[in-house]
Formats: C-alpha cells, sequence, structure tokens
C-alpha cells in the first residue's frame, strides 16, 4: 500500500553493473576510465553548446557583445515561437498567393471573352497588407490622386 503512495524517483540504469566493474579494476585503471568518461561528456556538452551558439545566431536576438546571452530553455522557446511565427506568415502568403492567382485567372477570362472588365463586377478580395505594384493599380492609384487634386482645385 506504502509504495502506492509514494512519490515517482528516477532510477540509475544499471547502477549496480557499474560500480562492481570499478571495484574489480586498480586505482590507475579507474582513474583512466574515469577520465575517459568524463572526457566523452565534456565532449558532447561542447558539442551541445556549440549547436545551441548555431541556433541563437539563426534567431532574431541581438547578438551584440553587451546583450546577454540567452539560455538553453530560452533559445528553445525563442526557436518555437520564431517557427510558428514563420509557419504562420507563409499560412497567410500562401492564401495570399492562391486569391492572387483567382484574380489573374478571373481577369485573363474576362479579357478572352472580349468584355469590358469596368462594366463587369470585379471579385472582392481582402485588402492586403502590402502595396501592389501591377501596371493597373498603378495607373488606377494615379488617376485617383489626380481625380482628388482636380476635385480640392474646383473648390478654391
Amino acid at each position: 500500500m506504502d509504495e502506492d503512495i509514494e512519490p515517482y524517483v528516477r532510477r540509475k540504469k544499471g547502477e549496480g553493473t557499474n560500480r562492481r566493474k570499478m571495484e574489480t579494476l586498480n586505482e590507475d585503471e579507474q582513474n583512466v576510465l574515469r577520465n575517459a568518461i568524463n572526457s566523452r561528456e565534456r565532449k558532447r556538452m561542447h558539442e551541445l553548446n556549440d549547436e545551441f551558439d548555431a541556433l541563437r545566431n539563426c534567431l532574431p536576438y541581438s547578438n551584440d557583445t553587451s546583450v546577454r546571452r540567452m539560455s538553453k530553455a530560452n533559445t528553445l522557446l525563442l526557436a518555437t515561437n520564431w517557427i510558428l511565427n514563420l509557419k504562420n506568415t507563409n499560412a497567410n502568403l500562401l492564401t495570399e498567393n492562391t486569391m492572387l492567382k483567382a484574380q489573374i485567372n478571373f481577369l485573363m477570362s474576362q479579357s478572352a471573352a472580349g468584355t469590358n472588365s469596368s462594366t463587369v463586377p470585379q471579385p472582392s478580395f481582402p485588402p492586403s497588407h502590402r502595396p501592389c505594384y501591377c501596371v493597373n493599380c498603378i495607373i488606377k492609384e494615379q488617376q485617383q490622386k489626380s481625380g482628388e487634386g482636380e476635385e480640392s482645385g474646383n473648390d478654391q
């Protein structure tokens, strides 16, 4: 019954067998083995830290020497958030690209049919957060600006 209440304690793998192996070795062999184990662990940690540094360099974070280096946990959190942000931006761009392709196809079908696009209602798309630099939009924008300038000149 007490075993059910006891909190979980993580046990080391093969704890007894490694100690028995160490006891069979003399002191010099134990030191050599311990140094080899420590060296492998040190090498592993250096490689891990190098990879974290490489990840920090990829993230939108100041690499200035006056700014304190991010911890490993903060690096992973920022990397996760940055990847999610890029994923959302990519999804938005794909949606916008699909809408623009649909608009191009619509305009191409209208011009192929020979109809005047000014009499045919244009498809309505949500406004893009980026300005459009196609020829039609530039001409339309210039016409709107010149129309506004003429109207304000007539008022005087």
